[in-house]
C-alpha cells in the first residue's frame, strides 16, 4: 500500500512527505522529480518540471505527468507527492486510488500564496493577478481534491514536524497503519 498526498501547488505536500516516509520507514517518491528523471532519460538532457512545462507546454507535460503517475501508482510502500494538477488530469487516477490511501493536505491559501511567490511563479497562474488567478484555481481543483481523498488533513497554520505525526496518528485511529 501506499500513501498519496494531493492538494494544491506549495500545499507542502513534498516536504510532509519526505517527513512522513522517513518516520513510516517508506520509500518517498515526488511525481516532479519522476517526471524530470523520465524526461531526462528520453531526451538525454536534465531540465526542471517547470522548464519542462515552459518548453513543452502543456501536453507534452501532462503527458509525462501521467507516464509517472502511473508509474507511481504500481510501486509499493511508498509516500508519493502528486503535483498540484496530478490528480485533475491524471488519467489513470483509478489505479492510485485502488493501491493507496490518498490524503488531501488542506493548507492556508495565503502560506501557499507565499510560498508560490518566493518559489516562482507557475505557468499557469496570471503573474498579473497571482491571488486572484490562484484562488480561481484553487475552487477549480477544491472539489476534486476533496472527492478523490479517503482523508481530509486540515494542516493550516502547523508546524512540519507536527503535520507527519498528525497523519501518522489518523492512520493508526483508522487501523490503515
Amino acid at each position: 500500500m501506499n500513501l498519496v498526498l494531493i492538494g494544491f501547488k506549495a500545499s507542502g505536500k513534498s516536504a510532509v512527505g519526505r517527513d512522513l516516509a522517513k518516520k513510516l520507514g517508506m520509500r518517498f517518491v515526488d511525481l516532479d522529480e519522476l517526471i524530470e528523471k523520465m524526461y531526462e532519460k528520453e531526451h538525454g538532457r536534465k531540465i526542471s518540471f517547470r522548464e519542462i512545462y515552459a518548453n513543452h507546454g502543456k501536453e507534452f507535460f501532462r503527458g509525462l505527468e501521467n507516464k509517472a503517475g502511473e508509474t507511481a501508482a504500481l510501486m509499493d510502500n511508498c509516500v508519493i507527492a502528486t503535483g498540484g494538477g496530478t490528480m485533475i488530469f491524471f488519467k489513470n487516477g483509478r489505479l492510485l486510488k485502488e493501491r493507496s490511501k490518498i490524503i488531501y493536505l488542506l493548507e492556508d491559501p495565503a502560506a501557499m500564496l507565499a510560498r508560490i511567490r518566493a518559489r516562482g511563479i507557475p505557468a499557469f497562474l496570471d503573474p498579473e493577478d497571482l491571488e486572484g488567478s490562484m484562488n480561481r484555481e484553487l475552487e477549480k481543483r477544491k472539489p476534486v481534491y476533496e472527492q478523490t481523498a479517503d482523508y481530509k488533513v486540515d494542516i493550516r497554520g502547523m508546524k512540519l514536524q507536527k503535520i507527519a505525526d498528525k497523519i501518522i496518528s489518523l492512520l493508526k485511529d483508522e487501523k490503515v497503519l
